[in-house]
């Protein structure tokens, strides 16, 4: 799976649900300070891709990890807004992009066709200046190199 569509598909998904979209954390800094209007919505942003090689007899398989948090400011001290963003971010998770990853799977279709890998999630925060809350999600692949 080519990190670049994988790319392309969350920013995808960004854009369709009126979320700000980054690349990476370095692009998040630079433009959450200049464009105000991301303080009132979800940003979705880029994490660094990893990646292993693991042998099983007669073969290496390639074991990629993508990455990316789904997060938005939270003022300093406002822990129940920190709880509900997590927990929006979650729900946004799991009906909205893994929805559409389940689906390109049913259909044979798209860059998630043959996804056989991990999901694992947790609350991230606080990232950044803003104090940025929600989730980040790691999504690990397979492949036979």
């Amino acid at each position: 799976m080519d990190y670049t569509d994988v790319k392309t598909f969350f920013q995808g998904l960004a854009t369709e649900h009126g979320w700000g979209f980054a690349h990476n954390t370095e692009q998040l800094q630079d433009e959450i300070d200049s464009n105000k209007e991301w303080a009132e919505k979800y940003i979705l942003t880029m994490d660094e891709p990893r990646g292993a090689y693991r042998y099983i007899p007669d073969r290496f398989h390639d074991q990629p990890s993508y990455g990316f948090f789904l997060h938005r400011p939270v003022a300093k001290g406002d822990w129940a807004k920190e709880d509900e963003y997590y927990q929006a971010a979650k729900t946004y998770f799991e009906t909205l992009i893994l929805t559409d990853i389940q689906e390109q799977m049913e259909n044979e279709d798209g860059i998630w066709q043959f996804f056989e890998g991990s999901m694992d999630y947790r609350k991230s925060g606080p990232l950044g200046k803003e104090r940025l809350f929600g989730i980040y999600v790691s999504l690990g692949t397979q492949g036979v190199v």
